[in-house]
């Protein structure tokens, strides 16, 4: 009877064993076709936005210095003056600016419209042979706290599918408006501190190994887990509200309009507006550089 049970325990084993040996191979396939795959474009990002002309050049400058490429930038039916900004960049081919003229009026539609939006990205993104998307906000940095640059940070993750990068919320840092001759992140040094892994986070994705992509992540491809990156690894500053004059002329109405009051956009902010050096350091090593590249002389 002993033996009968090794018997049937081994024989049901090797169906299982072969099943997993097979699932592992597949991985290994689909990992090899996509590291061998020849990309024209490391990292690219993707955006929607809306009334942002005045962060727009600090925003594309600060991503082309740690590596990006290539913006997919869709325009929410702005009234500012967006397109002169974006102008230069455009006809430099860094920047393929989209007209995405759809109203919300409410969450629903607007994450409906952002993942069209995305989707149509991640489309755009694998014709043109980018290996790395990036779906954040325009007012949302991504920022290496090891290595100097994110080129450097995804070749270290190079297997992964996608990499999720959790939030440092900054407030206004009761600054009225930004000086021109000043960045906002070196203006902006008041946050929420580390509010925790994987409270508030946004996705790279490798375009070989997602299906698709949405607002916060993506769609992987089976067999496929994307990495959570710890804050000392990196961040995403979130300039949610800018300064004062961005938020209370921009931020707030759009909130009143999904039913949010001014007392509650005020709470968040205020929220956001404490003294955490720890967590405001890790962007500032990037600002000689940055006004150097924007034109702007350091003091």
């Amino acid at each position: 009877m002993k033996k009968l049970f090794l018997f049937l325990l081994l024989a049901l084993q090797l169906p299982l064993n072969a099943g997993i040996k097979d699932a592992i191979n597949h991985h290994d396939v689909k990992l090899a076709i996509t590291e061998n795959r020849q990309y024209s474009v490391n990292i690219a990002i993707t955006a929607i936005f809306r009334d942002e002309a005045r962060f727009l050049k600090e925003w594309i400058d600060f991503h082309r210095l740690i590596g990006v490429e290539r913006f997919y930038l869709y325009n929410n039916l702005s009234c500012d003056d967006y397109a002169a900004v974006l102008a230069p960049y455009v006809a430099a081919g860094i920047v393929t600016l989209v007209e995405w003229p759809h109203e919300s009026i409410g969450l629903g539609d607007w994450n409906n419209i952002q993942t069209t939006a995305y989707r149509d990205a991640m489309n755009r993104a694998r014709i043109e042979k980018v290996r790395w998307l990036a779906v954040i906000d325009v007012d949302e940095f991504i920022v290496p706290t090891i290595h100097h640059t994110l080129t450097d940070l995804l070749e270290e993750h190079r297997h992964a599918c996608a990499v999720r990068v959790n939030w440092v919320f900054f407030g206004t840092s009761h600054v009225t408006e930004i000086p021109k001759n000043k960045l906002m992140i070196e203006m902006l040094t008041r946050n929420s501190g580390y509010v925790g892994e994987s409270q508030g986070y946004k996705a790279i994705l490798h375009t070989g190994r997602c299906e698709t992509a949405g607002p916060h992540d993506g769609l992987y491809n089976d067999g496929f887990a994307p990495i959570w990156l710890p804050y000392a690894t990196a961040q995403i500053n979130h300039y949610w509200s800018r300064d004062e004059k961005h938020f209370y002329q921009v931020k707030v109405p759009r909130r009143i309009k999904l039913n949010q009051s001014v007392a509650t956009s005020e709470e968040w902010v205020d929220n956001w507006n404490k003294e955490i050096p720890e967590a405001a350091l890790p962007i500032q090593c990037y600002i000689h550089d940055l006004r150097l590249l924007m034109g702007m002389p350091n003091e």
